[in-house]
């Protein structure tokens, strides 16, 4: 260690690992997508036989939106920035697969992606997956 390095404990060392390797912050999700989203599940929970692949059935199997303008409406319906819904897709892949896989090109496929993300977090909430 040279005369100008200063070797950090305890306390001092939490505090300078908390602020130079800042976690992302997760936003919450937004209650009213919370909602749209609980009362698809359940819809999709009243024709299955058992909630075995719940979340596949209810966010994977299909779009759960459909069209550019609709999921652009979708954005603006729950108050939701591009950029942010960006964001926190790209948070969601990071801490699942390590890395960035997806390329958001348009509306229908981030919007489909957050649902999916969104869906896989009220599922867990739930103990459904």
């Amino acid at each position: 260690m040279s005369n100008y390095t200063k070797e950090l404990k305890g306390e001092e060392l939490k505090n300078y690992i908390k602020n130079r390797f800042k976690q992302p912050i997760k936003k919450q999700m937004k209650q009213s997508i919370k909602t749209e989203l609980t009362e698809h599940l359940n819809d999709t929970l009243e024709y299955l036989d058992s909630s075995e692949e719940i979340h596949f059935h209810a966010f994977n199997e299909d779009y759960y939106i459909i069209g550019y303008y609709q999921a652009e409406q979708w954005l603006k319906k729950h108050d939701l920035d591009t950029y942010e819904a960006v964001g926190i897709c790209q948070e969601f892949e990071q801490e699942h697969f390590g890395e960035l896989q997806t390329t958001y090109e348009n509306a229908e496929i981030l919007v489909n992606h957050l649902v999916y993300w969104y869906g896989l977090e009220i599922c867990n909430e739930l103990e459904l997956s």
